[in-house]
């Protein structure tokens, strides 16, 4: 990243990497007195491009204390140890006693400066005794060089370690504020002392602020002006490097974002609030789902559902203009369609027009006995015949495959279904239409038999269902359910027998933490998007 002097000094990467992993791991507990990111947003130039506001004396830091199993808590403990030593190599200060008892919040923000951009970060001060303390402590440092001067009445420190870093400090209305360099410093004072800060900003900050009226608040970060961001990001040859130009196109719509963390009674939720740039062609206008998810039955373990595959590949399309990596994959999609005399762009994504649904459904019958997962796909279209046409070409080429695979019709529950067929194991996949205008596609015999007939129990009737998706706002753009519980039983039973698909330990230890994933997109406004994911989390045991 192109920071001016970017190895922060070792008190600043305490502060926040310690902050974060707090808010991160919920391991740090403390005396909560205030979550309040507007008031360091007092302190922060105005032209900021993004700021980030953590606490770690958040009251939802209790609440996370009644989630997970044993090993979660000890890797948690663990990774969070690291850091705090990591953190605090070659002082004698020590986080829990020195640094954690007069936090109230930090807030890190990105600042533009001709060509690259500098980090200011304000930590705020709930205990200005300890504060002093911490200080006192912190200068009698052996070979650390204090150079005091004033600016505009306040006094700001130069600190010089021994390999040379340097780093300026000063106390403001409650906080402290620090850089590497001493522009970003004199620009928060003037913020400050001018009112002309980052707090009384309009638009998403506002939003911000608020921390994305999330419940129990653990952090907050804001976007302004990404563009601007990505530009200077860019400008970096070692940012380059690492792929991160393929990475921020794809956000080149997107003028500015706020993302929350809070905690709720069974979990974690995270809200995303999106603002896009006036010119992008962006279609708020949509209807609300149609009630696809009712087909689908209560062992359901993975769900997505959305609206317009068509409009879709047509905004893939326009980035493919200038996304070279957007560009390749439209390519080989085109290409593989083209190998079975299929156009993409009329024969098989131009007529899906509605909503569709994808999902995985539990089963260990027939051909799905080594999987222990079938998997179907629902299209509604307005164009049943450019659909049909799709669906012969297939049907023709896979006749024709070696080894042969028979296509033969059948009529289930007034259904009438075309499966392939191996003659060694039975029906690979079958297709039909339920209604005029929903086509399903459905990979395994008992998944094709599910989807022809109304299920006994859908899925939004089971608990899990509801426990996973229930405080979800009511979705007009797209929707997802994951029950993680489930896809980690199948995982450990059927892929991870594979050694090639093995998870890293650590990771399957913190999703056995995870009982379910829910995720709504709904619009707010023209332009808007509003983003909430919920991670209900198991409650807390000693396994």
């Amino acid at each position: 990243m192109p920071l001016k002097n970017s190895k922060v000094v070792l008190v600043i990467i305490a502060i926040a990497g310690i902050g974060v992993g707090a808010v991160g791991l919920s391991l740090i507990q403390g005396r909560w007195r205030r979550y309040n990111p507007a008031q360091s947003a007092e302190l922060i130039p105005p032209e900021a491009l993004m700021a980030m506001f953590v606490s770690p004396n958040s009251p939802g830091l209790n609440q996370l204390e009644e989630f997970g199993n044993r090993r979660t808590r000890q890797l948690i403990s663990r990774n969070l140890n690291q850091i705090k030593q990591q953190s605090l190599t070659s002082t004698r200060l020590n986080f829990d006693r020195d640094l954690k008892p007069w936090i109230s919040g930090v807030m890190v923000a990105l600042l533009p400066t001709a060509e690259e951009l500098d980090l200011l970060m304000v930590v705020g001060i709930k205990d200005p005794l300890r504060a002093w303390m911490f200080q006192r402590k912190f200068n009698q440092q052996p070979n650390l060089q204090q150079i005091e001067r004033d600016y505009r009445d306040v006094t700001i420190t130069e600190y010089i370690e021994p390999g040379g870093r340097q780093y300026y400090v000063a106390v403001l209305n409650h906080h402290v504020v620090m850089a590497a360099q001493l522009a970003p410093v004199k620009r928060a004072i003037d913020s400050f002392l001018e009112e002309a800060a980052l707090a009384q900003a309009e638009g998403m900050i506002e939003i911000f602020l608020d921390s994305a009226a999330v419940n129990r608040p653990l952090g907050a970060a804001v976007v302004l002006e990404s563009n601007t961001l990505a530009e200077r990001l860019l400008s970096d040859p070692e940012a380059q490097a690492q792929g991160f130009l393929e990475m921020i196109s794809q956000f080149q719509p997107l003028q500015s974002a706020v993302i929350a963390v809070g905690v709720e009674p069974n979990g974690i939720r995270v809200k995303v609030v999106s603002q896009f740039d006036p010119y992008t062609e962006f279609d708020s206008d949509h209807p609300q789902l149609t009630t696809l998810i009712n087909r689908f039955p209560s062992d359901t373990v993975a769900l997505f559902q959305g609206q317009g595959i068509n409009q879709i590949w047509s905004g893939l399309l326009k980035q493919a203009d200038e996304n070279q990596e957007v560009a390749q994959w439209v390519k080989r999609v085109r290409q593989g369609l083209g190998s079975i005399n299929l156009d993409a762009d009329q024969d098989v994504l131009g007529w899906m027009d509605g909503d569709f649904a994808m999902g995985a459904i539990s089963s260990d019958e027939g051909i799905l006995a080594p999987f222990g997962l079938g998997g179907v796909l629902l299209l509604e279209t307005s164009d049943r015949a450019s659909a049909e046409r799709m669906l012969a070409q297939l049907d023709a080429t896979i006749a024709n495959s070696q080894p042969p695979v028979n296509i033969e019709q059948r009529q289930i529950e007034e259904i009438e279904v075309t499966e392939w067929i191996d003659p060694q194991q039975g029906a690979l996949f079958g297709h039909g239409w339920l209604t005029n205008e929903l086509l399903f596609i459905a990979f395994g015999e008992p998944v094709v038999e599910i989807m022809t007939k109304s299920p006994p129990a859908p899925l939004p009737e089971s608990p899990q269902f509801q426990t996973i998706t229930g405080s979800l706002p009511q979705p007009n753009l797209s929707y997802m359910y994951l029950d993680i519980e489930q896809l980690i039983s199948w995982a450990t039973g059927y892929l991870l027998a594979a050694p090639a698909a093995a998870l890293q330990p650590n990771v399957l230890t913190l999703l056995t933490s995870v009982e379910g994933v829910g995720v709504s997109v709904v619009y707010s406004e023209p332009l808007t998007t509003e983003v909430e994911m919920l991670w209900v989390l198991k409650s807390v045991t000693n396994e």
